[in-house]
């Protein structure tokens, strides 16, 4: 039975307490498709375990298991971003206040890099977020490789023939 709700709660109503940053053992990823008209077509929202980072091994698996093609366009990763605030305890009041500049949370990553994940408190793992944002294109079109052998059928082979004189000695 899952219990992780329980400590959840437990930490939520001991708050007053000092929070101290915990690793994040789950992270949100989101798979955003946009189509040509600049409009969200689809969706797709899962978690993955994770220790301190994500390795480009696994963002590249992620990828490409959630690549989608039609029979005219395909969609294809433009951007990867992370939302994660690593806010410290002694910041949280900072936080809070309308003046803080939230954009600083939100990074964008090339897909060849490991993602490190730093330390967070407890109340902000949910927020954690790593978006894959996926373009459509048309699909290159493919033209018909034509064979270097010749396979035309029609051509007959084109037959010589010599003829040489009866007779080889030359009449005076």
């Amino acid at each position: 039975m899952d219990t992780d709700w329980i400590q959840q709660e437990q930490k939520l109503h001991n708050i007053h307490q000092k929070c101290l940053p915990e690793p994040l053992y789950y992270l949100s990823i989101v798979h955003l498709y946009i189509n040509k008209q600049s409009h969200l077509v689809d969706t797709v929202k899962h978690e993955i375990q994770i220790k301190k980072s994500i390795s480009k091994e696994e963002i590249i698996t992620l990828v490409h298991k959630h690549k989608r093609e039609t029979q005219v366009s395909q969609f294809i990763l433009k951007d990867t971003l992370l939302f994660h605030i690593p806010v410290e305890p002694e910041d949280l009041s900072k936080f809070l206040q309308k003046s803080f500049d939230c954009n600083v949370f939100l990074k964008s990553f090339p897909i060849i890099e490991n993602i490190d994940l730093p330390n967070s408190i407890f109340i902000f793992h949910q927020a954690n977020t790593l978006f894959f944002v996926y373009y459509e294109e048309d699909k290159p079109s493919v033209k018909k490789l034509k064979s270097a052998l010749k396979t035309d059928k029609t051509r007959a082979t084109k037959r010589v023939r010599i003829k040489v004189p009866r007779h080889t000695r030359k009449q005076i």
